[in-house]
């Protein structure tokens, strides 16, 4: 996607038992102790952690750091890591120049049935990518297809807040660290990480650019968004004007939020955001009364 950066920017964290111990590059890379990994070659238990990436230069040069800890005679592949499916690769995607609040329009049924799709086409050959999909630490949500969009954030709250696929907690607690996908494997080879990288890119760019996914943008910005202390919430609503709003819409906005509108990676996704834009959008000459 060649507009990607125009739009949207990354964070990657590359978590690995190294071959060579990383070392950090305030320009490229920060590396970080990890206690979540075991021991599997008596390797260096690392996460490297990119700067934000805005462009493709910065990218280039994150792959290119991997690149340069490859070593050819370790393994039979030339490899900057051992295998160890205790590790894993975490892509941070957020806008340029829109809210936290908006990246939501991904927290839906809709994405993930088409985000799966992708993934297995693009990495169903590959056992560690496949096995991925029924990891503790990355829930999928792949019985989507029998749930009705209304209860998708329903659904959602079964796994353990941040460690779903696509962990929002991130836009939730105001820690501006965008959406999180924590679906992806262990990786040993610059190359593989490129592959990830424009997989993503390529996924989002699509994504974003339907539509359909740009009407439901549209219907996020109606929510009434706000933060309290970091948190997002859906103030200001006030008990009056939760009274006197269209039941639906009332239902749908106390069940994700509970009496102080508070959202959370288990009681509400983006899914029902939109839902409550939409029935916004249908009762506006109401809303804008009692909002």
């Amino acid at each position: 996607m060649k507009d990607f950066y125009s739009i949207f920017r990354l964070g990657v964290e590359v978590e690995g038992e190294f071959i060579n111990c990383p070392e950090s590059d305030d320009r490229i890379a920060e590396i970080k102790e990890d206690g979540s990994l075991d021991d599997r070659h008596g390797g260096y238990l690392r996460e490297v952690v990119s700067p934000i990436i805005t462009d493709e230069g910065k990218e280039v040069a994150f792959i290119d750091y991997f690149r340069d800890l490859t070593v050819n005679d370790a393994l039979s592949i030339p490899a900057f890591a051992y295998q160890n499916n205790t590790a894993g690769t975490h892509i941070h995607v957020s806008f340029q120049d829109k809210p936290d609040e908006m990246l939501l329009v991904f927290d839906t049924k809709r994405f993930a049935r088409f985000f799966f799709k992708k993934y297995k086409k693009e990495f169903g050959k590959s056992v560690k990518f496949m096995q991925r999909l029924s990891n503790n630490y990355c829930n999928r949500l792949e019985r989507l297809a029998t749930v009705a969009d209304e209860y998708y954030h329903r659904e959602k709250a079964s796994g353990s807040e941040r460690y779903n696929w696509l962990n929002t907690t991130g836009i939730l607690s105001g820690q501006n660290k965008g959406i999180e996908f924590r679906i992806f494997p262990h990786l040993q080879t610059a190359e593989g990480l490129d592959e990830v990288i424009q997989f993503i890119k390529k996924v989002v760019g699509d994504y974003y650019h339907q539509s359909t996914t740009q009407k439901e943008l549209k219907m996020l910005e109606l929510v009434p968004f706000a933060r309290d202390g970091g948190t997002l919430t859906v103030t200001p609503f006030t008990t009056d004007a939760i009274r006197r709003l269209p039941l639906t819409t009332k239902i749908i906005l106390l069940s994700v939020t509970g009496e102080n509108h508070v959202l959370t990676d288990r009681s509400v996704v983006g899914q029902a955001c939109i839902i409550i834009g939409a029935l916004l959008k249908k009762y506006q000459s109401l809303t804008s009364k009692t909002i």
